[in-house]
């Protein structure tokens, strides 16, 4: 959850959008058909609703309750829900700058209560000194020059949320990513030193896979798992590939991407051994 104690408009959707999907498969209904029904909508459009990436208009939300017969209970929560979630949160300043998969990741985030991340080319975007960010968003092809700073500047805000005392960020860094020298040699000695020096507010634990570990399925990838407090809602997994990036939520994909990041934890150095190891590697940097 946010620092502030309320929930994120990205939460609200995605609870109001698996409540409409759960509702309209108790009743039978098709996608295409609810649309129909409800109108100025199609079955795309529906679909993006359903997994939390777009919102109604007042007069949909309305019909929606009225086609798939709900009580004036029911019916006046699933408004709340609707206001709330059409509000807009800060990632949305940088809607122009940033993909449609970046705000939603943003606000997932502000509500996670734990995450669990595993990272290969880079040192992961919470724990990144700024002109470190400057260089991976640099050396990005989809980025243009000038949506550079701004796009920097959404990176670093969406480290605040290790400002709180009850938020928990658990990342297995693959070695490679500790000798990789982006932005140059004294870019990177500062970042590794920056790991090995800032005490933040939440529970930060960094993991470590030395070279020297076996393989193990989740090389190659970049993924996160975000866990929420509140069991209403469920686990949420959010994959990184360029150029495209997408968030899965299926049982059956939850599980397989829960073992993957186990596994490759279990391949980990313990956190003090990974801080000896980044400390090494510093060290090397400077001589």
């Amino acid at each position: 959850m946010s620092g502030d104690g309320a929930v994120s408009p990205t939460l609200r959707r995605r609870r109001l959008g698996r409540q409409i999907r759960d509702r309209r498969t108790e009743r039978k209904m098709s996608g295409t058909e609810l649309a129909k029904r409800i109108g100025g909508i199609n079955q795309a459009r529906l679909s993006r609703v359903e997994s939390g990436k777009a919102t109604l208009t007042k007069v949909q939300i309305r019909k929606m309750t009225e086609v798939l017969e709900l009580s004036s209970e029911q019916a006046e929560l699933w408004y709340e829900l609707w206001q709330e979630g059409d509000q807009l949160g800060w990632w949305s300043e940088y809607a122009d700058v940033i993909q449609e998969h970046g705000e939603m990741l943003a606000g997932l985030e502000s509500d996670a209560a734990h995450i669990r991340q595993y990272i290969e080319a880079f040192i992961p975007l919470m724990l990144t000194t700024e002109e470190y960010s400057h260089a991976v968003v640099y050396s990005s092809q989809n980025t243009k020059p000038s949506d550079m700073a701004r796009s920097v500047e959404f990176r670093m805000k969406r480290q605040h949320r290790l400002n709180d005392p009850n938020f928990r960020y658990t990342v297995v860094i693959a070695e490679g990513a500790l000798h990789r020298h982006v932005g140059g040699r004294e870019v990177l000695a500062r970042q590794l030193r920056y790991l090995l020096d800032t005490q933040w507010t939440a529970t930060v634990e960094v993991l470590i896979v030395p070279f020297e570990a076996d393989v193990y399925a989740a090389q190659g990838m970049s993924f996160e798992i975000m866990e929420f407090a509140d069991p209403e809602d469920p686990e949420c997994v959010f994959i990184e590939f360029a150029p495209t990036s997408g968030f899965l939520e299926k049982p059956s994909e939850l599980r397989y991407y829960n073992n993957m990041w186990s596994v490759a934890a279990s391949k980990a150095l313990d956190v003090e051994q990974s801080r000896e190891r980044i400390e090494k590697v510093w060290a090397d940097l400077i001589l």
